[in-house]
């Protein structure tokens, strides 16, 4: 009987949540699959984003290989599709002749042909093309598919509370999201007997992001318990003879909402590695950006100086004994004895990102890299209750008949998961993967297969536009990523 994978990505699903929930049966489902097989606590990425987390996922190397740090390019383009350049776990599947279904996959626009369907994911500007092939895009938009929610999300943003009203509108658009995505979910489910299927429901990163662990959350994660009980159903009722191995998985934790803002150029230039800037200098320079809509003037404030981001920086002349000695002096940074900064990662040098430096802020610290800002520790107003950049601990539930039950809670990388899937499937894992193989936890095929070179061709590669982008922007300004 033919074994497949069905892989649910639940985004910034956190144990924080989940424990107490599935403690108090009120996710029936996803209980029963925690009991029958094994679940863990998924280590992310440095940073835990969405963009780099999943890109990880996709191709099994880490960040420092795939190069893809948060949504911006260092160009300041928003990170697609044509940017990895590792194959998927999917496309490394094609060669082997399996079929694979894809859905709101990260970074997979622009749509580049598959050996099964794919549709991208909310960093699709509006109006573009979707998903592959065009038959599918034009059979879920006259079902009316939503991508994601609205641009202006009813009034939310992250610095305005919203209104009563505007939080049960919210609340309504996100729980029709999940429909949306269950029900083109089950209609490719039941299309074929597919070997790889990948869902993601955005839905809880969303509700945990503006409700964090309220009732609006619970019903969310329990809308997508009942959306995945039916997907499978769907499946299995479709084609009986297969059995199916199910992940659940997130990309990275979640925690409450930081206390204080750490404006990070201020911070360098108190420990010295930056030039003091006064107060009038600095104030004359936002009147200049709020005049000439600039986001960032970082060449006016700091030249030939680090280029500072939420989760690290880039310093290209900088010599290695001077990259060790701002780690060593960020790790022991404190405020009311509480360190800023939970892990400091000297990054070896590229020149893809130039990054040298990754940083994780402690959960009380949310990083700001303004390099305007005049205060350097202050507290945080904002109207999102949670965010996830300083937790890189996602989730794992595995069931199946190939999975091995356990009963303590185990530990992997979500770099791992690509060379296991695959290897479930009997496909050896790429060379080129960082991951780990868990034998102890997976059963693998003993006989592997042999590769049958089947990936799809190369598409034309369309150019991104900067409208395209800032639409795109504006969805990530509004839930916080971008000041």
């Amino acid at each position: 009987m033919k074994k497949v994978v069905f892989i649910f990505g639940l985004d910034g699903a956190t144990w924080k949540l989940l424990d107490p929930w599935l403690k108090a049966s009120h996710l029936p489902f996803l209980q029963t699959l925690a009991q029958r097989g094994f679940t863990a606590t998924l280590k992310s990425t440095i940073p835990p984003l969405t963009s780099t987390a999943w890109t990880t996922f996709q191709t099994g190397v880490t960040p420092e290989k795939h190069h893809i740090f948060g949504f911006f390019h260092p160009s300041g383009r928003l990170y697609n599709s044509h940017d990895i350049h590792y194959p998927k776990f999917w496309q490394t599947a094609a060669n082997y002749g399996k079929r694979s279904a894809i859905i709101n996959m990260p970074l997979t626009y622009p749509i580049q042909p598959n050996n099964g369907c794919l549709v991208s994911s909310f960093l699709t500007p509006p109006g573009a093309d979707f998903a592959y092939p065009t038959q599918l895009q034009l059979k879920l938009l006259k079902s009316h598919y939503q991508i994601d929610l609205p641009s202006n999300h009813h009034g939310f943003a992250p610095e305005t509370p919203p209104s009563p009203s505007a939080k049960r509108t919210l609340h309504r658009q996100i729980l029709s999201l999940i429909a949306s995505r269950e029900k083109a979910a089950i209609t490719i489910a039941k299309q074929e007997a597919w070997d790889i299927f990948f869902v993601l429901f955005k839905a809880t990163d969303l509700s945990q992001h503006f409700f964090w662990d309220a009732k609006e959350t619970l019903a969310v994660y329990q809308r997508i318990d009942q959306a995945i009980a039916k997907i499978l159903h769907a499946y299995k009722t479709a084609h009986p003879k297969t059995k199916v191995n199910i992940l659940i998985i997130s990309d990275h934790g979640f925690h409450p909402i930081s206390k204080y803002d750490v404006a990070l150029y201020p911070l360098l230039a108190k420990l010295g590695f930056l030039p003091q800037r006064p107060n009038w200098y600095l104030k004359f320079l936002r009147g200049l950006r709020k005049i000439s809509k600039l986001k960032y003037t970082t060449k006016l404030t700091f030249l030939s100086q680090p280029q500072v981001f939420s989760y690290g920086l880039s310093w290209p002349d900088a010599s290695p004994n001077t990259i060790a000695k701002l780690a060593n002096t960020l790790a022991k940074v404190t405020y009311r004895g509480q360190k800023i900064f939970q892990k400091i990662k000297i990054v070896p040098p590229n020149s893809t990102t130039l990054l040298r430096i990754l940083w994780l802020t402690n959960p009380t610290f949310a990083p700001n890299p303004d390099p305007l800002s005049g205060q350097l520790i202050y507290p945080k107003i904002t109207s999102l209750k949670a965010h996830h950049y300083s937790d890189p601990r996602g989730i794992l539930i595995a069931a199946g008949p190939q999975i091995q039950p356990k009963q303590k809670r185990q530990f992997l990388h979500l770099v791992d998961l690509a060379g296991n899937i695959l290897s479930l499937l009997g496909i050896p894992a790429p060379t080129h993967s960082n991951g780990r193989l868990y034998p102890q936890l997976f059963k693998f095929p003993q006989r592997q297969l042999s590769s049958q070179r089947k990936t799809p061709a190369e598409i034309t590669k369309p150019k991104s536009k900067p409208e395209d982008d800032a639409l795109v922007t504006q969805r990530l300004r509004q839930l916080g990523y971008v000041d």
